[in-house]
């Protein structure tokens, strides 16, 4: 369905993000495409939740390959592009904790702003597709079904159902 609604809208990074991270978790031949994927996910012009995940689980992904030097300079680039992100600090922290290098990670700890706990966390808004997101990938569906139907039924040498293409 991911596949299909990137088919439909392929500058969509919320859907590439969970394609992505389809990929990347359920199928080992298709982690070189998904990690494509996600790093393409990193620049400037998306999302900067979308843009955090997408650091997180290259890090993540770069960790459980054993290449933590890949994945410190990954989570680097990240929180200079997203200073003050907070779940790329953690994941810094936890890094560096690996590391056995505990008062660095403490400092990186200590750049958490404490007063920025009103932000929506990229997790939460990853986890959350918000419907109204859904209900305009619908009517944009619909729209074009109401357009198109009618020049497939002409095409078919059917007719339309009734109230399509109107």
């Amino acid at each position: 369905y991911i596949s299909r609604h990137l088919e439909v809208d392929p500058e969509n990074s919320v859907a590439a993000l969970h394609l992505a991270l389809c990929q990347v978790r359920s199928d080992p031949t298709l982690l070189d495409q998904g990690l494509e994927i996600l790093r393409s996910l990193q620049g400037p012009e998306e999302l900067d939740w979308v843009r955090s995940i997408a650091h997180q689980e290259v890090a993540r992904i770069e960790i459980s390959a054993g290449d933590q030097e890949s994945a410190e300079a990954t989570i680097r680039r990240g929180l200079e592009e997203l200073p003050g992100d907070q779940q790329l600090t953690m994941q810094m922290a936890l890094l560096l904790e690996g590391k056995r290098q505990p008062k660095e990670a403490l400092r990186v700890l200590g750049a958490i702003d404490s007063e920025d706990g009103q932000a929506s966390s990229p997790r939460l808004i990853y986890d959350v597709w918000e419907p109204t997101d859904l209900d305009e990938i619908r009517d944009r569906l619909r729209i074009d079904a109401a357009l198109v139907l009618p020049i497939l039924a002409g095409k078919l040498g059917a007719s339309a159902p009734a109230g399509w293409g109107q």
